[in-house]
Order: structure tokens, then sequence, then C-alpha cells
């Protein structure tokens, strides 16, 4: 399988994922991850070579873009104070929590190596996560938080990768 073959079978997957998650009451999101899982356990299935310069600058935008287009900044502004706390503090404190674990667990991983470890699995999907609140029935207000923290996580946590490589590179914070 090449991987343009590759690329038609994930995007149709992506596509039929959701009529089919509605039919059993699953979340998309789930269904998708789930495809993911079993083309990377099948040997068959190519590794896809994508230069990484261009994951942030392509796949980023359209994302913010559609959580933009979803938020109601009547809502963003009335509840900024969560959404806030959850996009800086919540990827702080899982960054660090995530640095301290692997830092202790992988021997001779660096405490900057740690911090960009965390800071890439700091922040969580807002995608997902809406797509998840919206197929449960949660509260506007919950909803309308998850997707303003959505729009702000990411930065946070590309702000504190930079950081931490940049620690690592030189040898010192500053």
């Amino acid at each position: 399988m090449d991987q343009l073959a590759l690329l038609f079978v994930v995007l149709l997957g992506a596509v039929i994922s959701v009529p089919v998650g509605d039919r059993f009451g699953l979340p998309a999101p789930v269904l998708m991850t789930l495809l993911g899982i079993v083309l990377a356990l099948l040997g068959f299935v190519p590794n896809v070579d994508i230069p990484p310069a261009l994951i942030l600058p392509t796949l980023l935008p359209p994302l913010l873009y559609a959580a933009v287009r979803r938020t109601s900044w009547r809502q963003f502004t009335a509840h900024k104070r969560p959404i806030f706390l959850l996009a800086v503090a919540l990827v702080f404190v899982t960054t660090f929590c995530v640095a301290l674990v692997s830092h202790a667990i992988v021997p001779g991983l660096s405490v900057a190596a740690a911090v960009a470890l965390g800071a890439l699995v700091a922040p969580p999907d807002p995608v997902a996560a809406t797509a998840v609140a919206g197929q449960l029935g949660l509260p506007r207000r919950l909803v309308s938080i998850l997707e303003g923290e959505g729009l702000f996580n990411d930065v946070t946590a590309i702000v504190l990768y930079h950081v931490a490589i940049a620690a690592a590179v030189s040898g010192e914070f500053s």
C-alpha cells in the first residue's frame, strides 16, 4: 500500500466514522482513534514520512479556525477566567507532572527534555473534547469553556515546548 492509497483510506475512515458513530452512539473521534490503532498494528501499512516542519503549520491552523468559528464570543468573555485557568495553568501543571514522572522513570533524560515531552502531551484535543461533550449533552456553559480552552492550550504548550527545546540545546533556562 503506497502513501497515497493510505491517505485515501484514512480520509475514507474519517468520513465513514461520523455516520457509524451516530448509528452506534459513539463519538467519531473514538472511532477514528480505533481506526488509527488498527492501521498502526497492520504490518503492510507503510510508514508515512512527513517533514516535521510541515505538521504544525498545516494541521493546527484549520483546527483553530474551526474552533474560532464555533466559539460564542459572548460566552467566551463570560467564562474567560476558567478558560484561561484551564488553558494555561492546567497545561503547565500537566507539563510538569509528565516531566517529573518521565525524568524519574527514564534514566539519563534531562530535565529540559522531560519538560519538552510534557509540553508535547499536555494540551488535550479540543476537537475531540467538544465532539464528545456535544454527544453527551453537557451544559452549554461547559462546552463553551472547553471550546475556549481549546483555542489557547495549544499556544501555551507550544511556548513551553520551545522554551524547553531552547534549554535542552543551550544547556540552561534563561
